[in-house]
């Protein structure tokens, strides 16, 4: 079959969206399990991701020349298939030369190596926009911009279902890096043809293919960067799981879990197992009924059958978690034990059974998903699951001997959320610190209760604990907590933003003083530009901070974030290519008056949005209905940035010099700023309506600054 150049370049541009998309997801999954998995991260990856690629534009556009384009697209393609396996396995190889097991870079460090690794791909991947453009110019005589940016969205929205549904279940990651360097290799050779270029492109292209098949045949590199990283650790298990990466590594005897890189639980763990369910279960004067949530089933249910209780419930999302313990354990489970794969808050609210004790073994709130966990809302939903007297138990890790500022207020967020729904909350020093919250009294006597009821334990017994040590200590803690915390609530997650801060006081730094940084740049960069490419750079920072609303009020409705990453986004997608393909239409043609209306739609929509999530969802009962709205409202702001973006590239403008390239570097810059500082800062301090308030006010500032421009270019006009 013969190809002409324009319909080759078509294809093209579809597979550079659909190389984009899986890189990125996968870009992201490999740092955040590398490096610590939260939103400050993901936001610095996104952040410089959008800034490279930006610069890959302006890169590309200046590479243009008289001659044809083909030569450096075709050498663009191959680069594109070869750099992100190569970028992936320095990564861990890096990060194992340059900090030792244990150690975390810092912020900036953190910035810094997230910039060079991604330097090579995002550079080349922004300059094929550019590429593509001036192509398309030669081949058709016309510039595409709209049609390229519509085409790049569809491939994107095909790399979004094709990774949830069958390449995530199939593959590892650098296997699937290894399908999408086959696929560019493909349509470079394609390309090759339909534009007669010289054999020796075919030849090269036809060579680099076998040489990196050739490469992954022999090596496993998966296993190997993964052992870069879990060094003096055997990696027993490395498996991609709908929920995340699983790893289960081998100390000894020990097997520990560990999972997107958080540390889970591991299997030869007494005094954790003990404390964790003793604290707890003491409280009770006869607990028949216990709901465990995540944590060592085979070491926890052996410490709960101690009791003679008649029934118990495990509850863990990831099925990959149980079966790893049953194969590395021989664990078998009694028969008053069912298990649950499900989340913890939809298995909450949907049973109807009663509980004597829930033990809460979950992380911090590193994430704003595992925040979820600490919240008001589910504690209360928590609480109309328990029979009266009831004991609930979390823990954080922490020091009781001193505390710096950080740690005390994260500690005065949960003892505050906590006391807002249970009467009585206390803290009990141990291996870590667990925090006890019920409406009956609850007594610091772990030593007394433990021989009244003639437990033999290993480590939680009279040798190792002493009760008015524990009191003297539990005093302590609560004396350097603020007394004045706010509460941490679902769609407010005050618990998230002061564990980020937490990490950053590590390493002497304030996530407001990044926060100002960024703000200002970003205030900066808006103030140099243009009136379209300002409107652009505002379009593009409100899509993107809605963008991270939904995904974060989706992992607050379902309790889960992982599996439905690549699909909201592709949503995302969908509507950026819907929105272009309407802009075609004669009835949307552009004017300025146009792109103004639409800049308010923006901003409402960033408005609309946070309102339903607080006001409606958690009262939508049916699961499918709910995330038909959580997908439709992905692509409902795409629909409107698509169409922002054709009318923008449309009118050009004296900074646009008649095309749309820098329209679209002033979307990817623009970007970056609203998913670091609405992920990381707008949502935590202010909550979802205040945020959607300040990014409405942030699109009707610029409506303003533009009216006035556009009055007085007009004005000048007329005296001219």
């Amino acid at each position: 079959m013969n190809f002409t150049n324009e319909q080759t370049l078509k294809v093209s541009v579809i597979v550079a969206g659909f190389t984009a998309l899986i890189v990125q997801i996968i870009f992201l999954r490999e740092f955040l399990g590398i490096f610590m998995g939260n939103e400050l991260v993901s936001g610095v990856i996104i952040g410089n991701w959008m800034l490279l690629t930006a610069a890959g534009a302006l890169l590309g556009k200046r590479l243009k020349t008289g001659r044809s384009i083909f030569p450096l697209i075709v050498a663009a393609e191959a680069l594109v298939a070869i750099l992100p396996q190569i970028s992936v396995v320095l990564l861990s190889l890096i990060k194992s030369m340059v900090y030792p097991p244990g150690v975390l870079p810092d912020f900036f460090d953190t910035w810094l190596f997230s910039f060079l690794l991604m330097l090579p791909f995002c550079l080349v991947s922004g300059a094929l926009f550019a590429l593509f453009s001036e192509a398309f110019n030669q081949v058709a005589q016309k510039q595409e911009f709209r049609l390229i940016y519509g085409f790049e969205a569809a491939g994107s929205v095909a790399a979004g279902i094709l990774f949830t549904f069958i390449l995530l279940r199939l593959f590892s990651p650098l296997q699937i890096l290894l399908l999408v360097a086959m696929l560019n290799f493909g349509i470079s050779l394609v390309l090759v043809q339909s534009s007669h270029l010289k054999r020796r492109y075919f030849h090269l292209i036809l060579i680099f293919s076998f040489c990196m098949i050739a490469a992954n045949l022999v090596f496993d590199f998966d296993n190997i960067s993964k052992s870069f990283i879990y060094r003096k650790q055997e990696i027993v298990l490395n498996e991609e799981t709908p929920y995340g990466n699983l790893i289960v590594t081998k100390t000894g005897k020990q097997f520990n879990f560990f999972e997107n890189s958080l540390s889970l639980f591991s299997t030869d763990d007494p005094i954790g197992c003990e404390e964790s369910v003793h604290y707890a279960m003491l409280q009770h004067s006869d607990p028949k009924s216990v709901l465990l949530v995540s944590g060592s089933i085979s070491g926890m249910i052996d410490e709960i059958l101690k009791y003679k209780v008649n029934s118990i419930d495990y509850v863990e999302i990831n099925p990959a978690i149980i079966e790893a313990t049953i194969d590395f354990t021989g664990f078998t489970a009694p028969d008053i034990l069912k298990i649950h794969t499900r989340d913890a808050r939809t298995f909450i609210r949907l049973t109807d059974k009663k509980f004597d004790v829930v033990l809460l073994n979950l992380p911090a709130p590193c994430t704003a998903q595992i925040n979820c966990y600490f919240t008001e809302e589910f504690y209360r939903e928590l609480k109309s699951r328990l029979n009266p007297g009831a004991i609930i138990s979390t823990s954080l890790a922490g020091n009781s001997n001193y505390m710096g500022t950080a740690t005390a207020n994260l500690y005065g967020i949960i003892i505050r959320t906590l006391k807002s729904v249970f009467k009585n909350v206390i803290i009990i020093p141990g291996q870590l610190n667990y925090f006890l919250a019920s409406d009956a009294p609850l007594e610091m006597n772990i030593v007394e209760k433990l021989e009244k009821k003639s437990l033999e334990n290993e480590y939680v017994n009279k040798y190792y604990l002493n009760d008015p040590t524990l009191k003297s200590r539990a005093l302590q803690l609560l004396q350097l907590i603020p007394a004045d915390s706010p509460i941490n609530q679902d769609f407010h997650p005050v618990a998230y933003f002061a564990r980020i801060d937490y990490w950053l006081s590590w390493f002497g730094m304030k996530t407001q003083n990044i926060a100002v940084f960024i703000a200002c740049a970003f205030f900066m960069v808006l103030m140099f530009l243009n009136p379209d490419n300002r409107s652009m750079l505002v379009t593009g920072f409100t899509a993107s901070a809605t963008e991270m609303m939904v995904l974060l009020a989706f992992e607050v409705v379902f309790g889960y974030f992982y599996i439905a990453v690549s699909l909201l986004i592709a949503a995302f997608m969908a509507g950026l290519a819907l929105g272009t393909y309407f802009s075609g239409s004669h009835f949307m043609k552009a004017n300025p008056a146009k792109i103004l209306k639409n800049q308010g739609l923006i901003g409402l929509t960033a408005l609309l949005i946070p309102l339903f999530f607080v006001l409606a969802a958690i009262k939508v009962d049916s699961t499918i209905l709910l995330q038909f709205v959580f997908y439709t409202l992905m692509i409902v702001p795409g629909i409107l940035t698509g169409i922002q973006f054709s009318w923008v590239s449309a009118t050009g403008g004296k900074g646009n010099s008649g095309n749309g390239v820098a329209a679209y570097i002033a979307d990817l810059v623009g970007s970056a700023g609203g998913a670091l500082l609405t992920s990381v800062v707008l949502i935590p301090l202010a909550g979802f309506i205040t945020t959607g308030m300040i990014l409405l006010g942030l699109n009707v500032f610029i409506i303003g600054v533009n009216l006035i421009n556009l009055k007085l270019r007009r004005g000048l006009n007329y005296i001219k």
